[in-house]
């Protein structure tokens, strides 16, 4: 399978589970960790708070869950942190118009990619995705 089709593929899922949440600070934001080309884990953006968030917050307004961290954690219950290490986490943010947008992580989700090593990173942008590295 191609780099561009599983990505696609991944999107497609994260997608149709980001068209069918609810706006948070006014996003849909699905995302998902995949280890050897499978989903471990898809989570979203809530309005729930819980301690891991709380850890990478980038300021005390934003303790809610952000989908890459909630992906992560989720993730965590099934992976040991070397295989999230081989792991890459994917972020779609749905748009009113049901169009990919910006979803690259904030500051404090990079953090949490980084503390467990992720080895890649790909997001939506406007009506596509980027892939990067996680430095």
């Amino acid at each position: 399978m191609s780099t561009n089709t599983r990505h696609e593929r991944i999107f497609s899922v994260l997608s149709t589970v980001a068209t069918g949440i609810e706006r948070v600070a006014n996003a849909r934001i699905a995302s998902a960790v995949v280890f050897k080309n499978d989903i471990v884990s898809i989570d979203f953006n809530q309005l729930k708070t819980h301690p891991f968030q709380h850890l990478y917050s980038r300021n005390d307004e934003s303790v809610y869950w952000h989908a890459e961290t909630n992906a992560i954690h989720n993730a965590l219950k099934q992976l040991s942190n070397r295989q999230l290490s081989k792991s890459f986490l994917y972020v779609c943010r749905i748009d009113q118009s049901q169009q990919y947008c910006m979803a690259r992580p904030c500051d404090g989700c990079m953090k949490a990619i980084q503390r467990y090593k992720l080895k890649g990173l790909v997001y939506t942008v406007s009506g596509a995705f980027q892939a990067e590295e996680v430095v």
